[in-house]
């Protein structure tokens, strides 16, 4: 959903996991960090093998 809109994952993510996982603000923000930053590495890595950046 976040990559639809073009938002930060945590505009979505962190109130996603708060309301329906109802995990506490501290491990929600945790989370989130950890499943933007596995977005971030398959999108570089992703990308690195059709511009050559092995």
């Amino acid at each position: 959903m976040t990559g639809l809109v073009g938002v930060g994952g945590g505009f979505l993510i962190i109130p996603a996991l708060v309301v329906l996982s109802k995990l506490p603000m501290k491990e929600a923000v945790g989370t989130s960090l950890v499943i933007i930053a596995a977005k971030s590495l398959i999108g570089f890595f992703g990308e690195g093998g059709e511009n050559g950046i092995n």
